[in-house]
Order: structure tokens, then sequence, then C-alpha cells
């Protein structure tokens, strides 16, 4: 039987590849944020084997990476539909009902962590994260904390058990979790960027200044992490900092200063200190 999706467009495929190999492929591109060639291996690893559960699988990630959330959802049921045990098929499902706020996505969330297919360790820092944006946090730390028994070793557990501490207010437990992952993998930009936090909260800026750094070291494109290291700049150079706010956050009071008859030689002054500022900051971040 030949199974058809709108996006699963066939073609002609090399009879030396498997269906196995394009899949892996796909994985692999999707890692480097290239979804629209992860997409053409995808559809050719169904050229080859239109009833690979795997493959609709690995074309749902890659949906709704490409924002093609609707198809995502229908790769992700027709994996289930021919492997009901997926349970990365129902992590997509679980995520796609989220990002909806779909009650069902609870459920899905719980099914897909409950299932021994795929990677263990990523369902349950998704779960933990999910149960976390709903205040749930004994319920995320219990998911954390018996992945960890199986993995104590995965840095991603780790830094996840640190923000769900750090919501809990638990600033030393939060600190000491995100340590322990770095320990266990010192390239985690996720770890470096929730420290980086906690410093910030304790005015230790230099050393959240170096935390955030190695967040957008680790992973360049981490837009909290940048916005991180302007605040520890901002709190540690409060006079510039509320200089810069005001300009950059508070534009509508600006007009109507403007409008009130505000200089325009003390409007450009300010506009200076403002490049001044920006070029400072950007020097520290390339530190």
């Amino acid at each position: 039987m030949r199974l058809w999706l709108p996006w699963a467009v066939p073609g002609g495929s090399d009879v030396m590849e498997t269906a196995p190999n394009h899949i892996q492929r796909a994985f692999d591109l999707l890692q480097l944020g290239r979804p629209a060639l992860a997409l053409r291996e995808v559809q050719q690893a169904l050229a080859h084997d239109p009833t690979s559960a795997e493959a609709h699988e690995c074309g749902a990630w890659v949906l709704g990476a490409l924002g093609r959330t609707a198809e995502a959802e229908a790769a992700a049921r027709q994996a289930l539909a021919l492997n009901p045990q997926l349970g990365d098929a129902h992590l997509v499902v679980a995520l796609l009902q989220a990002s909806h706020n779909d009650p069902a996505a609870r459920e899905s969330f719980a099914t897909a962590y409950s299932l021994p297919s795929g990677d263990p360790v990523f369902r349950a820092d998704v779960y933990a994260q999910f149960l976390a944006a709903h205040d749930e946090l004994p319920q995320a730390l219990q998911i954390i904390e018996v992945a960890l028994i199986h993995y104590p070793n995965a840095a991603q557990l780790h830094a996840r058990r640190g923000f769900v501490l750090h919501q809990a207010a638990q600033l030393d437990e939060a600190e000491i979790a995100f340590h322990i992952a770095l320990r266990a993998s010192p390239i985690t930009a996720e770890a470096h960027y929730g420290l980086g936090l906690i410093l910030l909260e304790r005015e230790r800026f230099a050393e959240a200044q170096d935390a955030f750094r190695e967040a957008l070291r680790g992973q360049p494109t981490h837009e909290e992490a940048r916005r991180g290291l302007a605040r520890t700049f901002t709190a540690s150079q409060p006079v510039y900092g509320r200089v810069l706010l005001w300009l950059l956050f508070d534009r509508q009071k600006l007009v109507q200063r403007m409008r009130m008859g505000v200089s325009w030689a003390f409007v450009v002054s300010l506009m200076l200190c403002v490049i001044a500022l920006c070029l400072n900051m950007t020097l520290l971040m390339r530190r």
C-alpha cells in the first residue's frame, strides 16, 4: 500500500541508498538549521519506503521547523497510525497542541514520556519544561530526577533542573545544578545562560557577563543570552543604562517631550550618548 501526503512528493531515488540513511541525514541537516534540505531527504526516504513510520515522524519535525504546523501534525499522526509506539511522534503532537493551548497536550506529553522509543532525555526535558510553564514545579522536578537516575550525566537534564529550581526561587540549588550541567558538558549554552541569570540576580555582574558570553559562544543565535548580557551592562552602569532604556524603550515619552519644546540640542546630545554607549556595549560583548 502506498501512502501519500501533499508534502511527501515522490521522486527518483538512488537504489544504493536506504530510507534510514535519508532519515539520518534529514535529522543532521535539521540540527544544522537547514530544514529545506532536510525535507528533501525525508521525501527521498518516503520514495524508498512510503510506509516508514520513522520517515513520517522525521517529516513532522522538519515541517514543524519550517512553520508548516498543520502538515507537521498530519505527518506525526500518520507516523502514529503506522506505529503507535513512536514516542517522539507523540511528542510532536504534544508540542503542536501546546502551541495552540490545547488541553489535550498534557495527555500527549504524558504518553510520549511513557514510551521507550526515541530520545528519553529529550522527552523528559520537554515534558518538564511544559509542566514548569504551567507552574507545576514539583511534578517537573520529579520527571527530571527520575530521568537523572538513568542518565546521570545528561547536561540537558541538569540544566532544566536548574531552570525549574530558579523558577522556584531556590537560587543556591539552581546554581549548583547549572555547574553540574557544565561539568557534564562545558559547551551547554543553556546551562551558561541559566547560570548567567542566577549571577545577574545576585549582582555578580562580571561573572554574569562571562556566563552570557559563553552561552553566545556556544550558540551565537541565543537572543535571551544577548539580552542578558545587555542587562548586566545596564545594571552595572546604572547612569548609562537608564539613558539607554529611556531612549530605546520609552520612545513615546521622548516624542511627547519633543513636542513640548525640548531643545534639539538636548535630543542630539542624548543620541550621541546612546551611540557611544552602544559602541561600548558592542566592544564588551565581543571580549
